[in-house]
């Protein structure tokens, strides 16, 4: 059926693919209608300019729709615009050696936090990971091999002979680890490379063996203590590994599930501790304890629990997405967390899909969030980035806002 249906959009009557599909909104069976919206919308904002011009199409029909999806897909463009800004900043403001780092840069553009916990050094593999990481899902592998192949060559010119990357003497070194590993992970899935392979395969064996046995991971490799926040990074990053056709034990899998049993209320709406079950608010004392509390961990949570084959139905799933809707992003008073958005987006995202309800009423609050308090063209060199006045910026500044606020608008916005 589909070969049929794509044998139809490619007919002779239109020399454009895309103005085809557009013509084909009007067509008298339903079943080519709603493949051409389907397919019109896995194109995405390359489709806009034929959209803009059905919008006035006289066919009713073909203009209704054209609406709708242009309604849909508009959005799309915005966050890719504010994603290749924010990719425009972290370019500009790559250290020499190929890292980031959240000292102030030599052009002065991005202070440092106000509150620092520990040396520049501690957030140097964390905040390189990142910004990798969305420079891989922002699809410039071949725009920028600059960027990307300094990057890499940091990574593993800091990866140690355990595999581990970054210092020994970090304060949570298997955060930097863990987000390093995926970057990689990723990379290679998109561009797989003899140089990449060796340090991906060290790193990801490196996480294997700090796992904690039938559980998850923390800050240190098999240190005995679990938290679902590390143990999310380490799990995207071996999955995405195993996608790159690295081996990864199936037991790993089973440990995480173990643990987010063991830390998941078992009534109510199985909100996901963070340390152990029913955890209260997290908070560093002082520099951000006024900020409001979000369900981060369970968004983190229930995502990791889809990934491993949980089925998005499931109750035990469904039921936690009720409590992100009911926590949409917004900018007001202290409830401004990047990370909480990141989580949200990605859990959001993968239970509902692209045209789901609850991801089209969180798609249409973090969105606008993000973009309404990045800064604009007229701010000079801080252009494309953010100030580091969230909830967690304290420990990597103007990069970490800038990188994880890129990749949720990535998120919200399909190649």
């Amino acid at each position: 059926m589909r070969f049929l249906l794509l044998a139809l959009f490619l007919s002779p009557r239109h020399d454009d693919p895309i103005r085809g599909l557009v013509s084909n909104l009007g067509d008298d069976n339903p079943a080519v209608r709603e493949a051409a919206s389907a397919e019109l919308r896995r194109i995405g904002t390359a489709a806009l300019p034929a959209l803009e011009a059905a919008a006035a199409d006289p066919d009713v029909e073909v203009r209704v729709r054209a609406l709708d999806l242009l309604h849909r897909i508009q959005p799309w463009r915005q966050s890719r615009q504010g994603a290749a800004e924010a990719l425009g900043w972290l370019g500009r403001h790559q250290s020499a050696d190929g890292s980031w780092t959240s000292k102030t840069p030599a052009c002065g553009c991005a202070p440092p936090p106000p509150f620092e916990f520990a040396s520049d050094e501690d957030f140097a593999a964390g905040l390189t990971g990142l910004s990798l990481l969305a420079f891989v899902r922002g699809g410039s592998v071949a725009s920028s091999p600059g960027v990307i192949r300094r990057a890499v060559a940091w990574i593993a010119e800091h990866q140690g002979i355990d595999g581990r990357i970054g210092p020994e003497t970090a304060a949570k070194p298997l955060y930097g680890h863990a987000i390093c590993t995926l970057a990689l992970a990723e990379l290679f899935e998109a561009s797989p490379s003899p140089e990449i392979k060796p340090v991906l395969r060290k790193a990801a064996d490196y996480l294997i063996t700090a796992q904690n046995p039938g559980k998850g991971w923390r800050y240190l490799p098999r240190g005995g203590d679990n938290d679902t926040s590390v143990t999310f990074w380490c799990v995207l990053a071996l999955l995405s590994a195993k996608r790159a056709g690295f081996d990864v034990p199936e037991s790993a899998f089973r440990g995480v599930l173990h643990w987010l049993d063991e830390v998941t209320e078992t009534h109510g709406y199985g909100r996901v501790g963070y340390t152990h079950r029913d955890t209260g608010k997290i908070s560093c004392p002082g520099p951000n304890e006024y900020f409001d509390h979000h369900p981060t961990t369970t968004a983190q949570g229930h995502l990791v629990r889809m990934l491993l084959g949980t089925p998005r139905r499931d109750p035990t799933v469904t039921l936690p997405m009720e409590i992100l809707i009911r926590d949409l992003p917004s900018t007001k008073g202290f409830s401004l967390d990047s990370y909480f958005w990141l989580a949200g987006t990605l859990a959001l995202r993968e239970h509902d899909g692209p045209g789901g309800p609850k991801w089209r009423t969180w798609e249409a609050a973090v969105r606008p969030a993000i973009l309404g308090i990045q800064k604009g063209k007229f701010e000079g060199c801080s252009r494309g980035s953010w100030d580091p006045v969230d909830r967690w910026s304290m420990y990597g500044g103007r990069v970490y806002a800038t990188a994880v606020n890129a990749l949720t608008l990535q998120a919200c916005a399909p190649r």
